[in-house]
């Protein structure tokens, strides 16, 4: 049995599939709303802690969406927080979102590669990278970029459950068992 995240978000997504036949391109736009929403909860401390603290109602919290995210917000998308938040469920709204977009790139093709580099990539090196990956899974690429130091050199890439690691410090970790299985044999 599905966990109650994947169920909402399953019963979100069915929705805006079903709108997407309707009119073309919904579910692009349902998931370019959704991806806002959430960005504004996950970025937003004092507004996430709201939408999960148990003395606020139902009623204050879906007041203070509509107050956020205006009258212009999907009906849908609105429908789901009100029932999030009737039900109890409100600690999963992040949770529901996320798998919700998930869904929504999978039945696009559309993976996500998550790129850490020693230094700051150029836009032109994040833009060659993101093209080889799409050539090799046959998937839009969309990106997410970070910067850890530690890596010392090179870039690791996270993409749909693979990771290509050409860091400097996984060579020299390579390295350092060779050396170390090579000394005890």
């Amino acid at each position: 049995m599905a966990n109650a995240p994947s169920r909402y978000a399953a019963a979100l997504f069915s929705i805006a599939l079903d709108a997407n036949a309707a009119r073309g391109g919904a579910l692009k736009d349902m998931a370019a709303e959704v991806a806002s929403v959430l960005a504004v909860i996950n970025e937003n401390k004092e507004f996430s802690d709201m939408l999960i603290h148990p003395r606020v109602t139902a009623g204050q919290k879906l007041a203070a969406v509509r107050a956020v995210f205006g009258e212009g917000m999907d009906s849908n998308l609105y429908g789901l927080f009100s029932l999030v938040f009737l039900k109890g469920r409100e600690k999963f709204i992040a949770e529901i979102l996320e798998a919700f977009l998930e869904r929504a790139r999978e039945y696009e093709n559309i993976a996500v590669a998550r790129i850490e580099s020693a230094a700051p990539l150029t836009e032109a090196q994040v833009a060659d990278l993101s093209a080889r990956l799409s050539k090799k899974l046959n998937k839009t690429i969309e990106t997410r970029t970070s910067v850890d130091p530690s890596l010392i050199g090179g870039v690791r890439v996270s993409v749909d459950g693979m990771v290509i690691d050409g860091t400097l410090k996984n060579r020299i970790n390579d390295m350092r068992l060779t050396l170390l299985n090579a000394r005890n044999a």
